[in-house]
């Protein structure tokens, strides 16, 4: 850094003179430049293999909250338009080293980032694991490399929950219900896991539904808008049963209580 002082003050100057002579409110450039002012605080670090961390902010002698947070720093947008390398590398770290094989994103990452493979017992959080799918598309928006969206193959398998619960209190279709089955076939594609899902009918493929003898043993409504037929709520609704290996071991699980009939 001392061989390249004088390059490396002359650009941060230019850029705080160009930044504070635009025409943006006097507030707006003071916001603007005290959240800049961060990265060159003890909140951010770089390891040696050239990842960027960050804390939650700093005591007087030790950072407070460790892993860089994906809930506290989805609200930080500086690194990514200044920095678009140390962005990819934050966003490296967490889906190549915070994402276990299920796919849950730890919010917190561990260093050294070995320690992280071989912790799988951790809580996920949700927030924080989807703001980190809108950052990267975010970060392909700014640089255009194609390469980072190709970090691993797989679809969120909630995606459909609103449009599923839409159904269920009868609302119908609040999506393109041609987007919706789209969807569907996406969810199977990109997740299915073959040898788990003996339960889940192959959209593909047309195979039966194992699930069916017992939702047909759950008591329907009597709307117009969800029959009182005997027929599997996902088959009514979708045509065919969409639910992945999750939800059928979830379904399967309440085998046991049945559902209560709605009160009249």
């Amino acid at each position: 850094m001392l061989a390249n002082w004088d390059r490396l003050a002359g650009r941060t100057l230019a850029f705080v003179q160009a930044f504070c002579d635009s025409p943006l409110p006097e507030a707006v450039k003071e916001a603007a430049l005290f959240n800049s002012s961060t990265l060159r605080t003890q909140t951010c670090f770089q390891t040696p293999d050239g990842h960027f961390f960050g804390w939650e902010g700093i005591h007087d002698d030790e950072g407070s909250c460790a892993g860089t947070c994906t809930h506290v720093w989805n609200y930080e947008q500086t690194t990514a338009f200044l920095f678009a390398d140390l962005s990819r590398s934050m966003r490296e770290v967490e889906f190549l080293h915070g994402t276990n094989d299920e796919g849950a994103m730890r919010f917190r990452t561990k260093l050294p980032l070995a320690l992280n493979a071989a912790d799988n017992g951790f809580l996920a959080a949700a927030d924080g694991q989807m703001g980190c799918i809108m950052k990267i598309y975010r970060d392909w928006k700014l640089g255009g490399d194609d390469a980072i969206l190709q970090l691993g193959k797989g679809c969120l398998i909630d995606q459909l929950v609103g449009q599923y619960m839409a159904h269920v209190c009868g609302l119908g279709y609040i999506l393109d219900p041609a987007h919706v089955k789209t969807t569907l076939r996406s969810i199977l594609k990109y997740d299915l896991k073959r040898g788990q899902a003996t339960a889940i009918v192959n959209l593909h493929e047309g195979t039966p539904c194992a699930l069916e003898p017992f939702c047909r043993s759950v008591p329907r409504t009597t709307s117009t808008a969800m029959s009182s037929s005997p027929v599997c709520l996902m088959r009514r609704v979708f045509g065919s049963c969409p639910a992945p290996a999750a939800v059928a071991a979830s379904v399967l699980s309440m085998s046991a209580s049945p559902m209560p009939r709605p009160r009249t």
